[in-house]
């Protein structure tokens, strides 16, 4: 285990505010003073499986647990165990971690589907795309509202009801912007928002959908290809993209954030244009992972963290929140934890 701790006076530039599309956010000082966390490193040293930490959640007994490409690993303060297809796994390129609502843990993986692990009774079950999954590669898992359990695949959007076994799957015969679905995100509301490959941003209001593009906002949404997206408790969608930085959207209003381009603090700016997670965390803000760390941003103010932080690696492949409200960082080389 390694620690990395480094205290930063930091001044922020961005306001918190609606603009036209297109448009750049204000930009003037922000004194508020921002919370900076140490940080706390794991690697495959300490026990993790694999390095590429992909995907992370925390259940109700605030263990972690990790999807790496070698597997899942899990940790509970100060043991590690690790799972992979010896266990019960369907693969062990493991891309989505979630929490049902019953406790059992969800792995989405690379090519062998879907895995339900109970741990109380050690059951292993894998569902496929013969079992009524879109596509065996699934890239996010959310419970919706109802408690069902949600897959965001390569082949379309899957809906399961873990008490009837029963499927029912999206596509773009249904009106789904894409095929491939790098993430799903449901509103307070409980629609549902889904980031596409390639073909932007799609809202399911359980009838319709309804697709958003970059040409569709007038360069509001700043590229097509939607890795990330999160709801935040006030009901905007955040959308983080590749290659086109990050932005958020009201229900009437896009507002576009460029990443850090050289000028300036990195540290008051999103972290880059490439951007790999959003999630919101229990006080509100909203965290953004990329190529140059993970970015912080509160309404009003952005903070990012990298490697000069404390980060064990630059990439922010993932993040997920315990219970304590404290932040775990997945990268390319480990996982970090914010203490703070």
């Amino acid at each position: 285990m390694k620690n990395n701790r480094s205290i930063l006076m930091l001044f922020t530039l961005f306001l918190w505010g609606c603009t036209s599309p297109g448009a750049s956010p204000p930009v003037v000082p922000n004194l508020a003073p921002t919370r900076i966390p140490a940080w706390t490193s794991y690697t495959t040293q300490d026990g993790l499986a694999e390095r590429h930490v992909s995907a992370i959640a925390v259940d109700q007994n605030g263990v972690v647990w990790f999807g790496t490409w070698g597997g899942v690993s899990r940790f509970d303060g100060e043991y590690w165990s690790t799972y992979t297809t010896d266990h019960g796994l369907g693969a062990n390129e493991v891309r989505a971690v979630a929490v049902g609502p019953d406790g059992t843990k969800w792995f989405g993986t690379d090519g062998g589907g879907v895995t339900r692990y109970d741990e109380t009774t050690e059951t292993w079950t894998t569902y496929r795309k013969a079992h009524g999954l879109a596509n065996d590669r699934v890239w996010d898992i959310k419970v919706g509202p109802d408690g069902g359990m949600w897959f965001a695949t390569r082949g379309g959007i899957s809906r399961l009801d873990p008490t009837t076994d029963c499927w029912v799957t999206y596509t773009t015969a249904d009106g789904l912007a894409g095929n491939a679905i790098w993430s799903i995100a449901f509103a307070p509301d409980g629609t549902l928002w889904a980031g596409t490959d390639s073909r932007g941003l799609a809202h399911f209001d359980g009838r319709e959908w309804e697709v958003y593009t970059e040409a569709s906002t007038q360069g509001g949404l700043q590229s097509d290809h939607v890795y990330a997206v999160a709801v935040a408790n006030d009901g905007i969608v955040w959308a983080g993209a590749w290659n086109g930085g990050i932005s958020s959207f009201d229900g009437e209003t896009w507002t576009p954030y460029a990443g850090f381009r050289g000028a300036g603090d990195y540290r008051t700016a999103p972290n880059s244009n490439n951007i790999y997670c959003a999630v919101v965390a229990p006080d509100g803000a909203v965290w953004f992972g990329g190529i140059y760390g993970v970015s912080r941003f509160d309404g009003r103010a952005w903070q990012t963290y990298n490697t000069g932080d404390g980060l064990v690696e630059k990439h922010g492949y993932s993040i997920a929140f315990a219970p304590d409200g404290t932040a775990w960082v997945g990268t390319e080389n480990g996982v970090s934890h914010a203490l703070e």
